[in-house]
């Protein structure tokens, strides 16, 4: 930022855990005196991220490559955690009882295969009262897209992945990259690309990492 001093390094008297997690939530306050986005996430992924770290130290266990892979990929939706209790008892019509015993006893978590989720998202789709849109550049899709490929995640989830309830399921952005950092041993760090290493749409590394993202 031109005209601005930036040579300050983090202040870790501000975070006495001696980490800390960022997850697009907002990281200053309303006081401020720069503008830096208007953008910001609720919190709910930032927040999760910081329960597993908690509940973990908490445990007494170390932290491993593996652990921090699985919490890239965690599917708890707070949204559900939230809604799906006052939801619960809510009188609804006789074929909507089957949809509604699904979210009984679910956990929450927003897997590719599971049920509740599904049906949770649906509620949550109608409940914002969406119509499906389409997009008109179907050629250009079919030149470059690939797929469909299932995922899990949601917005508010650490395993961000989006989807708008107005126009329709498909998920319409995911991490283009996920890494974890070993600082004791860096040749034991994982990065991997969302589709593949090529931009070229008919090179065999254009979409060879899918599997391992």
């Amino acid at each position: 930022m031109p005209g601005h001093a930036r040579q300050r390094r983090v202040n870790w008297a501000s975070a006495p855990e001696g980490w800390i997690v960022t997850a697009n939530q907002a990281v200053i306050g309303p006081d401020y005196p720069y503008f830096i986005t208007d953008d910001w996430s609720y919190g709910a992924r930032s927040q999760r991220i910081v329960d597993l770290i908690t509940g973990q130290i908490d445990e007494g266990r170390a932290f491993t490559i593996a652990d921090m892979q699985a919490l890239q990929m965690d599917n708890w939706n707070a949204n559900a955690d939230f809604l799906v209790p006052r939801i619960a008892d809510m009188p609804v019509l006789e074929s909507t009882q089957g949809g509604m015993a699904l979210l009984d006893g679910w956990d929450y978590q927003q897997g590719i295969d599971s049920a509740p989720a599904a049906y949770f998202n649906a509620f949550w789709r109608h409940l914002e009262h969406g119509t499906l849109g389409a997009s008109g550049i179907a050629p250009i899709e079919a030149l470059f897209n690939r797929g469909p490929i299932d995922t899990a995640g949601g917005s508010g989830i650490v395993n961000a992945t989006g989807w708008t309830p107005s126009e329709g399921f498909e998920v319409t952005w995911v991490p283009s990259m996920r890494q974890v950092v070993d600082l004791a041993d860096f040749d034991n760090s994982s990065w991997v690309n969302l589709t593949g290493n090529s931009g070229h749409a008919f090179n065999p590394n254009y979409e060879d990492q899918v599997d391992a993202w």
